[in-house]
């Protein structure tokens, strides 16, 4: 290899290394507000949900699409309290 291939070789291999930190750096950052979403989302659902509850009683089944506001733990917990399935 020349000198200029070895040269411009460095040069991608710390671009590359640069891109790498940037790409684990916004992962972390949408981790982190992921998490502030799926807390807000199962707040608020559980608040609607706990008033349908009261207002009209527990279902036997809801329907879910899997998505953050039936996935996170908290909205499980809640569901499983009320002994409702989901399908």
């Amino acid at each position: 290899m020349d000198v200029n291939a070895l040269k411009r070789l460095k040069e991608q291999e710390r671009e590359n290394a640069e891109l790498k930190e940037l790409l684990a750096e916004g992962m972390l950052k949408n981790r982190a507000l992921e998490g502030v979403c799926e807390k807000a989302v199962s707040q608020e659902g559980r608040r609607a949900g706990a008033k349908a509850v009261e207002e009209h009683g527990a279902p036997k089944y809801i329907r879910s699409d899997n998505g953050t506001e039936f996935i996170a733990k908290i909205v499980q917990e809640w569901l499983r309290r009320e002994k409702i399935k989901t399908i």
